[in-house]
């Protein structure tokens, strides 16, 4: 019999092992999910009980203006399909009315199908979404081919450039401002809020700081030129990159920028998060990158 409630510390054990049978070892919620219970001022936390063992939880954060951010939804693969995330957000919105809050926001990968009808079927509504953008060589399901002498080409390029390629720096958390100053004019409702670290956060410079870091290591990268600056969330995995929320100050001077990323993460494949209305989404195309299909995310809204 499935039931939900609010997370305790008692629930631990179990919902540790869920989510090491949904991401393995290097899920974000793992990371917070104890500390969410330390600190009920940032949100809430839920668990699904199934014959009162833990097999799902999720996050809810609170965000300005009475807005909620729904997130860190995980269930035991062995449970899915069984309705339970539905339950889970019907609990959470029952709960939230109360506390007078009023709208509430989501993010869910764009091939998360389960995830998206179970929002649809909570009254969320889809408001704009992220296409990730990578380079034909770094993708096959982006259905181009590169041909040897394509590749030569590229390659002959990219030295006679060399000397012109700047790496991307980490950037300390002074830099924020300036970074803020350079993406903030293009966050326009519905897209009013910064993607960084798989979620959206305010347009500031305390909750951009909070959100770049991770366990003391800032994600924040500066790239500069005698002509333009820029910056991203640039996150190196073992075996790729996902760079995120990137702003230049020139985007004519963006490809330039993405031959910069492409000197830091050598031979690492690494794609782009962009919404098509952000001025370096046509900058990024023009430059060779393509989309990947069916890969990126989506935010939806819930209005209580």
């Amino acid at each position: 019999m499935l039931s939900v409630t609010y997370a305790a510390k008692e629930h631990w054990p179990q919902i540790e092992q869920v989510l090491a049978r949904v991401w393995g070892d290097d899920d974000y919620v793992a990371e917070s999910w104890l500390h969410w219970l330390e600190h009920p001022e940032e949100g809430i936390s839920i668990v699904a009980l199934w014959d009162g063992i833990p097999v799902g939880t999720a996050h809810v954060n609170f965000r300005r203006d009475a807005a909620l951010w729904f997130h860190a939804m995980r269930i035991d693969p062995d449970y899915q399909g069984r309705g339970i995330s539905g339950e889970m957000n019907r609990f959470a919105i029952s709960e939230l009315k109360k506390l007078g809050y009023s709208t509430a926001y989501a993010a869910i990968d764009m091939e998360n199908i389960p995830s998206k009808k179970a929002a649809e079927r909570s009254g969320f509504e889809l408001l704009y979404f992220y296409r990730a953008l990578a380079y034909p060589r770094d993708t096959a399901e982006s259905g181009e081919e590169e041909t040897a002498s394509d590749a030569a080409q590229d390659s002959s390029d990219e030295i006679a450039a060399i000397s012109e390629i700047t790496t991307w720096q980490k950037a300390p958390l002074t830099e924020v401002p300036a970074y803020l100053a350079q993406i903030t004019p293009y966050l326009q409702p519905p897209r009013e809020w910064l993607m960084i670290g798989w979620e959206i956060c305010d347009p500031d410079e305390k909750s951009v700081a909070e959100a770049i870091c991770w366990d003391e290591d800032c994600y924040l990268r500066k790239w500069s030129s005698p002509d333009a600056d820029a910056w991203a969330a640039i996150y190196d995995f073992d075996e790729d990159a996902i760079v995120m929320s990137p702003a230049c100050s020139d985007p004519s001077q963006w490809s330039a920028a993405l031959q910069g990323i492409k000197a830091t993460l050598g031979e690492k494949s690494f794609f782009i998060w962009l919404t098509p209305d952000d001025p370096l989404y046509e900058a990024s195309l023009a430059a060779g990158m393509v989309v990947k299909p069916d890969n990126g995310y989506e935010i939806w809204r819930l209005r209580f």
